[in-house]
């Protein structure tokens, strides 16, 4: 029985995509190159491939239930304490909320080892967790508003020597 890897999420769009990856630059995020800028609407998950077309359905009928979204993405924000990862906040939560609600159904049913919260990763191994990241305080102004309209299957790739995301399918709201 073969598996494979996918994860959900709204990919940013471009110019503001661009932006992101330069600050995903400048931080230092070892994901560059390997996962485009985006809001992970559920998490990395092994699928057999009798499983695919049962988590696409899944998240078809998610996509044809919600309406394109506004968000204004930022400023820069930690988890604090818990963990270094900085991210992007994402304003307004809702709309995300409920499409990973939608989503969070058969097959991509599972239990959540944290509560859902919507942001933007520039840098997934983070700042300090033992002081106050100056990170934050220089890009405490950064926001930016993208116009998402579909959400975005993606599925992991392991070429030899370049692992990455790609993307199967995106279904329009």
């Amino acid at each position: 029985m073969a598996r494979r890897r996918f994860a959900v999420a709204l990919l940013i769009p471009p110019p503001v995509a661009t932006e992101v990856d330069g600050l995903r630059r400048a931080l230092g995020d070892r994901q560059l190159g390997k996962i485009d800028p985006h809001i992970t609407i559920v998490p990395p998950i092994n699928l057999r491939d009798e499983q695919v077309a049962d988590m696409l359905a899944v998240v078809q009928a998610a996509a044809s239930g919600n309406d394109p979204m506004t968000l204004t993405i930022g400023p820069l924000e930690t988890f604090t304490r818990r963990s270094p990862v900085r991210f992007l906040a994402v304003d307004p939560w809702e709309p995300v909320v409920a499409l990973h609600r939608a989503c969070w159904t058969g097959v991509l049913d599972r239990p959540e080892d944290r509560p859902f919260h919507p942001h933007v990763t520039v840098d997934i191994a983070g700042g300090p967790t033992d002081t106050d990241d100056p990170a934050v305080d220089m890009l405490r102004h950064y926001r930016a508003e993208v116009d998402i309209d579909r959400v975005t299957v993606l599925e992991h790739v392991d070429d030899p020597g370049h692992r990455r995301w790609e993307t199967y399918i995106a279904h329009r709201f």
